[in-house]
């Protein structure tokens, strides 16, 4: 049981860190995109 329990935390932990690099690559490339998008004029930094 406790190999099981063990394999469940790892795999939570690999989805966790997942979502939250997807989260980061979303909003460090569609944030600016949407803003080039919708004010074409105003640079980015």
């Amino acid at each position: 049981m406790k190999s099981i329990l063990k394999a469940d935390n790892v795999l939570a932990l690999v989805v966790f860190l997942l979502l939250v690099f997807g989260l980061i690559m979303i909003t460090s490339i569609g944030v600016p995109k949407s803003i080039q998008l919708s004010a074409p004029d105003v640079l980015y930094p």
